[in-house]
């Protein structure tokens, strides 16, 4: 479903960005032409459409950070970022995500492991 919906969305998004003048230069190619940016865009709009059915608590807590640094991405094509303010921004992201609560359980597939603190150096 995810892909189905990006794959109809990026032409779109892609088009709207070069209307927009939202465009680079493709440096790995010889004659370098023009690409719209943002591409990206499609991502964040189609995963969680196609996650909404299947949505539960840790999931949620992924497609959150998903979407915190998809925010951080766009931000930083539409007002080009400092980098040290993307490593704040994304700083600030990960401790907020921290200060959810975490099922520090690993799921294998016949038991699971209580990891406890130790989760956090694994993860």
């Amino acid at each position: 479903m995810g892909f189905l919906i990006s794959l109809v969305l990026t032409p779109y998004i892609a088009s709207l960005m070069r209307k927009a003048g939202i465009v680079g230069r493709d440096i790995h190619k010889p004659d370098r032409p023009e690409v719209p940016e943002m591409g990206g865009l499609s991502l964040l709009i189609s995963l969680p459409l196609s996650l909404v059915a299947v949505l539960n608590g840790s999931l949620a807590k992924a497609l959150l950070v998903f979407l915190a640094f998809g925010v951080i991405g766009v931000l930083d094509d539409i007002t080009n970022l400092k980098q040290s303010h993307k490593v704040v921004l994304s700083l600030l992201v990960s401790l907020g995500v921290l200060a959810l609560p975490l099922d520090t359980n690993v799921n294998l597939l016949l038991f699971s492991i209580e990891l406890g603190v130790f989760y956090y150096l694994f993860s």
